[in-house]
């Protein structure tokens, strides 16, 4: 009988270094920074043309970052109105 799962190498290491993780947090903070300072994190579309004419990432990179990036932006945004109510 097979196990249900296998594990599969990679030629660069196991995707659970600590090393790939926070390669991936550096790009999504630097991306959120982008957006925040553009002000552009509230659309989609506006977020990927912004992102994308930076020329700082990949094409790869933002597509896998770009929701998170976004996320990280409004959480910003959100802590920030909310200490300003305080």
């Amino acid at each position: 009988m097979q196990p249900a799962t296998e594990t599969i190498l990679l030629l660069d290491g196991p995707i659970s270094v600590s090393g790939a993780l926070s390669k991936r947090q550096r790009l999504v903070s630097d991306m959120a920074a982008v957006l925040l300072q553009f002000d552009a994190f509230r659309n989609q579309s506006d977020s990927w043309w912004t992102l994308s004419n930076c020329r700082r990432w990949s094409t790869f990179d933002i597509l896998n970052c770009l929701d998170d990036a976004r996320q990280v932006a409004m959480q910003e945004t959100v802590a920030k109105v909310m200490s300003e109510e305080a």
